[in-house]
């Protein structure tokens, strides 16, 4: 379990009542953005939030919720998960204008979603995007008087909404020039909430588990429930994307990422988000030698015969780095769909073999060059393949780690 936390900051029409509120990414208890968190996907991560851990209906209290959408995040199917009566899509200051984002903006206006141009400046080169939105906040902070006037003359035709107006001064001036909505310190201060959760609901590991144990795993049906999970539609794209896998061109389908990664990644896949999630552990150099000890266990015991017990080896990989609360834990989500993994994993015939191999991945770690020597000679594995293996891993798991 950890702890989620958001802020949200209200935003009011010119009656003084709220109109709605913008939510805002914490990466923590304190009531502000931090930018250099190595997390980057903050509008991922708070779309997730809002949608799974608080419910948008919860935080916006029938009201409109004002969210951030960065340019990979409206590309995708995420927007039409939402429901455009409860949410307006922010459009980040900084994206990239072209005629694929600009056709689907009009697909969500014609779905009847609202669009809002964030942090306005009054810069040029923004007016085929400003024709398709319907709300043009301007930052009151970045802007003069003179611009801000300008701006209200220019487009009195869309709804202007004043932000970071932190004076009486400011936001009587911005009546008088005809903007209709407000937002900022003058008005409240950010509110925080916060919750504790699992990253990624429970059913969803379940149901993911149980459809990649059939014979034959449907990837339609693994569509299916990631499209139920919005934090799992994210750490799909997230992790399709990367140099492992990318192929000139980033994947937005969720079937497309799937079958990208295959069954047998997407079975690793699951196994090391629920790692993450149970150890409140994420781009951490933990998990990344969990996963590479997981690797390499799973391509000696496939080379000394064992083929058939490669998850297992996977597994027992990744469980000698853990914490025996956190193996428990994983295993009881698991034995929920599987309830002979725990045998499988502890069994009789392979344990010897099991112990050994994970024994050698820790070998390499602590540059114990004679017990790898020792376990090459016994299972008659050449060293170099078992070098070559690790090599491999290490390399698997940085790119799985890199910060993109």
């Amino acid at each position: 379990m950890r702890c989620i936390y958001m802020a949200r900051q209200s935003i009011f029409n010119k009656h003084n009542r709220i109109f709605g509120y913008e939510l805002l990414h914490r990466e923590n208890e304190q009531n502000y953005f931090i930018p250099n968190s190595p997390n980057k996907n903050y509008t991922c991560e708070l779309i997730s939030n809002a949608m799974l851990t608080f419910g948008i209906s919860n935080i916006a209290k029938g009201k409109y919720a004002f969210i951030n959408f960065d340019r990979d995040v409206i590309m995708s199917d995420i927007p039409f998960l939402l429901n455009p009566n409860e949410m307006i899509i922010e459009i980040l200051e900084d994206v990239e204008i072209d005629e694929e984002l600009l056709e689907r903006l009009k697909r969500l206006k014609e779905k009847n979603y609202l669009l809002a141009m964030d942090d306005y400046i009054g810069k040029s080169g923004y007016d085929s995007l400003i024709k398709l939105v319907d709300i043009i906040k301007v930052d009151f902070k970045m802007t003069t008087e003179k611009i801000r006037r300008e701006i209200a003359i220019k487009y009195k035709n869309k709804v202007l909404l004043a932000e970071k107006v932190e004076t009486e001064e400011e936001y009587e001036q911005a009546k008088r020039d005809g903007y209709s909505l407000f937002q900022g310190y003058y008005f409240s201060k950010p509110l925080m909430l916060s919750k504790k959760t699992l990253d990624i609901a429970e059913n969803s590991y379940i149901n993911l588990w149980k459809e990649i144990k059939k014979e034959n795993p449907s990837y339609d049906n693994l569509v299916s429930i990631i499209n139920k999970d919005v934090n799992l539609i994210l750490r799909l794209l997230q992790k399709v994307n990367t140099v492992n896998y990318y192929r000139g061109k980033v994947i937005y389908s969720i079937k497309e990422a799937l079958v990208r990664l295959g069954m047998t990644e997407t079975s690793r896949w699951i196994i090391l988000l629920l790692m993450q999630d149970v150890t409140m552990k994420n781009q951490d150099h933990h998990i990344q030698v969990a996963l590479i000890r997981g690797i390499l266990a799973e391509q000696i015991c496939a080379q000394v015969g064992l083929g058939k017990y490669k998850e297992e080896a996977y597994i027992r990989g990744m469980f000698s780095v853990m914490e025996q609360k956190d193996k428990e834990e994983i295993l009881t989500f698991i034995k929920k769909v599987d309830q002979t993994i725990e045998n499988r994993i502890d069994a009789v015939e392979i344990e010897e073999v099991l112990k050994n191999i994970i024994n050698v991945t820790k070998y390499y770690e602590e540059a114990k060059w004679d017990e790898v020597d020792l376990f090459a000679k016994q299972y008659k594995v050449p060293k170099e393949l078992i070098l070559k293996f690790y090599l491999e891993a290490i390399d698997y798991a940085n790119n799985v780690f890199r910060i993109e």
